[in-house]
């Protein structure tokens, strides 16, 4: 279910971005932009759509994720009840998941400018963490490859696991 909450919220995500989408949509509903003035979202509905809307789902996302760790922090047996809230209650969880983006949604355009750039921020930073995490762990995956074959090369006294200039033959 964890799964589906990040494929539903990624095809959401990837859906705020296209620009082609809001045009269909203007083209079936005319009172769109009735509705959107209506429930302030701006012309045209612009704050549902745009680069700043995913950013407030990823960050709902990223709230709602890290909510639920904290949750977890010390559970040591599957009968605890904030184990039975992990492995369950999936309803109450999406509802919970859907009201931290609506509130986050709701947020005024001053808040928004502030939370746009410390989101921004975030991303960047988490970012540059990842990559810097996967270089290292790339770094030492090819560390004890090396070392396995080494050490086959020894045991086995096998020349197949390196190449040798003496089998080369170089001149």
């Amino acid at each position: 279910m964890y799964t589906l909450f990040l494929l539903f919220s990624a095809i959401v995500m990837s859906l705020m971005l296209s620009h082609e989408i809001q045009e269909k949509i203007i083209e079936k509903f005319p009172s769109y932009n009735v509705t959107c003035v209506a429930i302030r979202a701006g012309e045209n509905c612009q704050l549902l759509i745009g680069y700043l809307a995913v950013y407030r789902v990823a960050f709902t996302m990223a709230s709602f994720f890290f909510l639920l760790a904290v949750l977890t922090i010390g559970v040591s047996t599957s009968q605890s009840w904030r184990a039975g809230v992990h492995n369950g209650m999936w309803l109450w969880k999406f509802l919970f998941l859907c009201g931290i983006c609506f509130s986050i949604f709701l947020l005024s355009p001053e808040m928004l400018n502030w939370f746009s750039k410390v989101w921004r921020y975030v991303g960047m930073s988490g970012a540059f963490l990842f990559i810097i995490i996967q270089l290292v762990l790339i770094v030492e995956f090819g560390r004890r490859w090396t070392c396995s074959w080494r050490s086959k090369a020894i045991e086995r006294g096998s020349k197949c696991w390196f190449v040798r200039k003496s089998i080369l033959k170089i001149n």
